[in-house]
């Protein structure tokens, strides 16, 4: 049998084509796969969001030290970063949406998937993602802006 990418039900779950052979998952694999994928995009924001909290606190607590260099330094490496960041939350939140596909390829029959897809399919999913991407760039501008303020504030008492 030819492998052309479309996946095949069978009594093993999809016929799914990797490198030109078949693969066969089933719906746990698939839903083990975006749970895997859920818990890395919640790591990724768990640590960008502590760094950001830790620019804020750092600019506070060192507010006599900080100079334009180091504000620069500071800023770039942030941006630079956090640009990092949300494209491998981008790239884990288009495998996240291939997941949901891939259940309702396959005909998913748990209660899980089904109410999983369900979401999906109501734009909750959509509806959360755009409030995520909303905050994430609010907390962007707030820790840039932040040290900013911090440097002319004790810059305007220092002269």
């Amino acid at each position: 049998m030819q492998c052309i990418g479309q996946p095949k039900a069978n009594l093993g779950g999809d016929k799914l084509c990797v490198n030109d052979r078949e693969v066969s998952m089933s719906e746990y694999d698939v839903m083990s796969l975006m749970v895997e994928r859920r818990q890395e995009l919640i790591s990724i924001v768990q640590w960008w969001a502590s760094i950001s909290i830790g620019i804020i606190a750092g600019s506070q607590i060192l507010e006599r030290y900080l100079n334009i260099v180091l504000l620069c330094v500071l800023i770039f490496f942030y941006l630079f970063f956090s640009l990092v960041s949300f494209n491998f939350t981008a790239s884990i939140t288009a495998q996240l949406l291939a997941g949901f596909t891939d259940l309702s390829n396959m005909g998913a029959t748990s209660a899980q998937a089904q109410t999983m897809l369900e979401q999906h399919r109501n734009g909750s999913i959509s509806e959360n993602l755009f409030y995520a991407r909303f905050a994430l760039g609010a907390v962007v501008l707030i820790t840039c802006s932040y040290p900013i303020w911090v440097y002319n504030k004790s810059h305007a008492k220092s002269t």
